[in-house]
């Protein structure tokens, strides 16, 4: 790629996905302190470019149609925004089709390498280990979900007893602040744990990008996007489902309708989950 690029960032694409993309552009060389790239980022959103340092420069996204150049990289699958000229690489034309935005984006690191003709140099989350604050606590308890995915909740009482069990083996156990702190503060809070547990896609994404080995509780969704970074370690429920994986918010299999009997998540068997815990913190971090 021999154009200048900038990311124009937009509401609506799963954080998970932008972490995905703008850790693509550091590892593949793109992005770096040499050659920052510019970001185009809604307010809300600026805290997502934080981790590499001065790898990417952000401006509000109103900014974007006066200062971008040739080649522009639409992180988004909505409609280009108005006044936008260049080369833009959307998306919405990148990605291939499919019934769920899960399914579509799966594939994204692939779709943009090709589309923007790079190679991957380094092949693991490309955050400086000096940008990462030294953990305070053993494990991180990710159990809240996104209102329009509450299919992917652990029941309360699995997080109390998973706690307590930790607790009991003298382990510091942080669980995620129950009030919302803002996409920085979540942020903080991610990378505040030797080891992540997340039920949600987003802690999943963070802890790895941290370097934390992380337990993800799978259900609807399997995160399999993840399998290949050695600190990965995917727990799935009793597999009891004939539709799962569904990447669906709303579980259209229960029998009876009752999520707390019949769904995936509380098919969840701490047996499996503490010892994967115990072995994860015993495993060195990559580098």
């Amino acid at each position: 790629m021999n154009q200048p690029l900038a990311c124009l960032i937009g509401a609506d694409l799963p954080l998970g996905d932008v972490i995905r993309a703008l850790d693509l552009l550091v590892r593949a060389g793109v992005a770096s302190a040499a050659s920052p790239v510019r970001c185009f980022v809604p307010p809300e959103r600026m805290p997502l470019c934080a981790p590499w340092g001065e790898a990417f420069t952000v401006a509000p996204v109103e900014e974007a149609a006066d200062g971008l150049p040739r080649q522009v990289l639409y992180l988004s699958l909505a409609p280009l925004p108005p006044g936008i000229t260049g080369r833009v690489l959307t998306l919405e034309a990148l990605l291939p089709a499919g019934e769920t935005l899960k399914q579509r984006t799966q594939s994204l690191p692939q779709a943009l390498l090709a589309a923007l003709g790079l190679t991957e140099t380094v092949l693991l989350p490309a955050v400086p280990p000096a940008a990462v604050p030294l953990p305070g606590f053993d494990v991180a308890l990710n159990w809240r979900v996104p209102a329009d995915w509450q299919l992917k909740t652990l029941p309360p009482a699995l997080w109390d007893a998973l706690e307590q069990a930790l607790t009991q083996r003298g382990l510091r156990v942080t669980r995620q602040p129950e009030q919302d702190d803002g996409l920085a503060g979540y942020m903080a809070w991610c990378a505040s744990a030797r080891v992540m547990v997340s039920c949600v896609g987003l802690g999943c994404h963070l802890g790895l990008l941290y370097r934390r080995p992380t337990v993800i509780l799978a259900g609807p969704t399997l995160y399999d996007e993840a399998l290949d970074d050695p600190l990965c370690h995917l727990l799935s429920p009793v597999d009891h489902c004939p539709q799962r994986p569904c990447n669906a918010p709303r579980c259209s299999w229960s029998p009876s309708g009752d999520l707390s009997m019949d769904g995936c998540m509380p098919r969840h068997d701490l047996s499996a989950i503490i010892p994967r815990i115990l072995s994860c913190l015993a495993q060195e971090a990559v580098p």
